[in-house]
C-alpha cells in the first residue's frame, strides 16, 4: 500500500507544476525515487553527495523560480542538506525536502541510519509534515501532504518545507509492477497580489529620501527619475537603476563629518540583505527618521535597527504611485561626491596580477550577452561590489548571501546551469572551490559553464580584516596551502588554464571563454599584493 500512497505525492507535485527532482542515492528512499521517475513528468537528477545535491536543487529553484524537490534516504544523509536549507530559508527560495525515514519504533534502538528526523531543521524551514507510518493509511493523506508543503513553500515569503516519509520494509515489492497514480482535487491557488496601498501621512514632509535596493534574484532594469539618490546593492539586480554608481567608494572614503551631512529623512528599501558593510554601518550610525520597506511577501527584517514599516506592493507600483515632491538638493549632494569619487580607483597596475586588477579585466571582457554572473562568498563578491560600474545591464548577478557560506557556491552554479541555456559564469576563491569540489562528481556536466578561481593560497579575506590580520595564530583561521587545481581539473575532465601574470591573462582569455564545455581558469595571486592594493585605496579621502 505504501507505494500507492507515495505515488499520490508524485501526482500532487505534477499537478502543482514541479519540474525538477534531485535524488540522492540510497535504499530507504527507493519507493520515492521510483514514484517520481516512473511518472515521467519530472526531470530527475541523481547526485551522490547530499550537501552538493541540496545546493544544486537550490540553484535550480533560483533559475526556474519554481519549487524543486530534494530527496534522500534516512539518517545522516538528511543532515547533509542543512547548509543549503539554511541558505534557502534566508534567501527565500522554495524547496521541498522529501526524506525517507525508518519506522518510528526503530528510532533509538541501535538500528542503522535511524535518527530523529522529525523537525530536524527546526526554525529554518517554513513547515514540517510527516506522512502516516501505518500500512493502512489513505493515499489522499499523502497527496495532501505534498499539496500543503508546496503551498506553504510558495506562499508569500517563499522557502524550504520538509516532508518526512517513514517506510517499512519490504521496499522493493513493486519494482516490476505497473504504478497507479491516484489524483485528488487540489485546494491550492496562488495568493492574489494587493497593490492598493496607502503611503504613510508623514511621507509628505520628507525631503531627504534615500532608496536602497537589497538582494533580489530577479532582474529589473526599469528606472524612473524619482528625484532622489538610488543605491543598488550588487546582487539586487536593480543596479541599472542606480543613479549614484560610486556610492560604495563614497562611504568607504568619506569621514564622519561628511557622512553625518548625508543622513536621510526617509529610507526606502526593497529586496533583502546587503553585501556592503560600509552601507550597513552608515545606515546604522546615521539612522533615518523613517524607514519604509517595500515588498510583496509580507516580510521585512530590521537590519539597521530602524523599525521599518512594511508596504505590501511591488517596486513598480511604488514608483507609479510615488507621492514625493521634494527638490533635488539631497540628490545633488550625493552626485557631487559621486563625481569626486570617480577620480579614485581601486585598480592600480603597479601591483601586477592582483585579484582586483584581474577582476576589472574580466568584467570588461565578459560577453555583453545575457548571462548569470555568480560570485562566491568571501572576497570574490566583495571585490565585485567595489567594481559596480563595470556591470552590464543584461547580466544577472547571483550569490548565496542568505547565510553567506562558502560551502555550496559551485554546486549552486551547476544546478542553475543544468536548467538554463545561457552562459553561467562563476568567479570564486581557492577555498570555496576546494570545499565544494564534489560538485563536479556528475554523470554529465553542463556545457554552459565557465569558472574563474582566484587562488591566493589560503583565503585572503582575513588579511583584509583588521583584527584577524594581526593575530599571531592567523594560520589557524586561514588555510595556508601550496595546491593548485590542475590535477583536480584533469580528474573531472575539465579544461584548465593557469594564469600567473596579467600578460598571460590577456593572452589566454579568448581561448578560455571560447572553450567548448566547462572550463577552469585559475588565477594565482600574491595575497600580500591584494592587501596592499586595498589598503592604498582606503587611504584616499574624498
Amino acid at each position: 500500500m505504501h507505494q500507492t500512497n507515495i505515488n499520490a505525492m508524485a501526482s500532487a507535485a505534477k499537478l502543482l507544476g514541479v519540474e525538477h527532482v534531485v535524488i540522492c542515492p540510497g535504499s530507504r528512499n527507493a519507493p520515492l525515487a521510483m514514484a517520481f521517475w516512473r511518472l515521467e513528468a519530472f526531470n530527475c537528477h541523481s547526485v551522490v553527495d547530499e550537501r552538493s545535491a541540496a545546493f544544486m536543487a537550490l540553484g535550480m529553484a533560483k533559475q526556474t523560480l519554481k519549487p524543486v524537490i530534494l530527496m534522500c534516504t534516512s539518517g545522516s544523509a538528511l543532515v547533509n542538506f542543512y547548509p543549503a536549507v539554511l541558505e534557502a530559508f534566508y534567501s527565500q527560495i522554495p524547496l521541498i525536502i522529501l526524506s525517507a525515514d525508518r519506522p518510528p519504533e526503530w528510532i533509538d534502538q541501535w538500528d542503522g541510519q535511524a535518527i530523529h528526523q522529525a523537525c530536524i531543521f527546526g526554525k529554518h524551514v517554513k513547515g514540517f509534515l510527516s506522512t502516516p507510518a501505518e500500512d493502512d493509511s489513505d493515499p489522499k493523506t499523502f497527496f495532501q501532504c505534498m499539496e500543503q508543503g508546496l503551498k506553504i513553500s510558495m506562499d508569500d515569503t517563499q522557502g524550504p518545507f520538509h516532508i518526512n516519509v517513514p517506510l517499512r520494509e519490504p521496499l522493493y515489492d513493486h519494482v516490476l509492477s505497473t504504478f497507479d497514480y491516484p489524483v485528488f482535487e487540489l485546494n491550492y491557488a496562488l495568493p492574489s497580489k494587493n497593490n492598493r496601498i496607502t503611503w504613510p501621512d508623514y511621507t509628505k514632509d520628507c525631503q531627504r529620501i534615500l532608496i536602497v535596493h537589497g538582494a533580489d534574484h530577479t532582474h529589473s532594469s526599469d528606472l524612473k527619475d524619482l528625484g532622489c539618490p538610488v543605491f543598488s546593492d550588487l546582487i539586487s539586480n536593480k543596479w541599472s537603476q542606480c543613479n549614484v554608481l560610486e556610492w560604495e567608494k563614497i562611504l568607504m572614503l568619506t569621514d564622519d563629518s561628511t557622512q553625518s551631512n548625508l543622513q536621510a529623512d526617509l529610507l526606502i528599501t526593497t529586496g533583502k540583505m546587503l553585501i556592503s558593510k560600509s552601507l550597513k554601518q552608515f545606515l546604522r550610525k546615521y539612522q533615518p527618521k523613517h524607514h519604509i520597506h517595500i515588498s510583496e511577501n509580507h516580510y521585512c527584517a530590521d537590519p539597521f535597527q530602524t523599525k521599518p514599516i512594511h508596504l505590501n506592493m511591488s517596486w513598480e507600483h511604488a514608483q507609479s504611485s510615488w507621492p514625493f515632491q521634494g527638490d533635488n538638493t539631497y540628490l545633488n549632494q550625493w552626485l557631487e561626491l559621486n563625481e569626486k569619487a570617480k577620480t579614485y580607483s581601486l585598480i592600480d597596475h603597479q601591483y601586477g596580477l592582483t585579484e582586483p586588477n584581474a577582476l576589472d579585466f574580466i568584467l570588461k571582457q565578459l560577453p555583453s550577452q545575457d548571462l548569470d554572473l555568480h560570485l562566491s562568498n568571501s572576497m570574490s563578491v566583495r571585490w565585485a561590489s567595489m567594481l559596480l560600474p563595470n556591470m552590464q545591464n543584461n547580466w544577472r548577478i547571483q550569490a548565496n548571501r542568505g547565510v553567506s557560506g562558502i560551502d555550496g557556491c559551485t554546486s549552486t552554479v551547476i544546478g542553475m546551469a543544468k536548467v538554463s541555456d545561457q552562459l553561467q559564469f562563476l568567479i570564486t576563491g581557492d577555498l570555496a572551490f576546494a570545499y565544494d569540489n564534489n560538485a563536479w562528481f556528475q554523470t554529465k556536466l553542463p556545457t554552459n559553464l565557465k569558472v574563474v578561481v582566484f587562488n591566493n593560497f589560503g583565503g585572503g579575506i582575513f588579511d583584509q580584516i583588521e583584527g584577524p590580520s594581526k593575530m599571531p595564530e592567523k594560520h589557524l583561521i586561514q588555510t595556508p596551502h601550496t595546491f593548485n587545481f590542475e590535477q583536480l581539473s584533469k580528474h573531472y575532465h575539465l579544461q584548465y588554464f593557469c594564469i600567473k601574470t596579467m600578460a598571460q591573462l590577456q593572452q589566454l582569455w579568448a581561448e578560455f571563454i571560447q572553450a567548448k564545455g566547462p572550463a577552469i581558469l585559475e588565477i594565482q595571486t600574491n595575497n600580500s599584493d591584494n592587501h596592499k592594493q586595498l589598503i592604498q585605496f582606503k587611504s584616499y579621502t574624498i
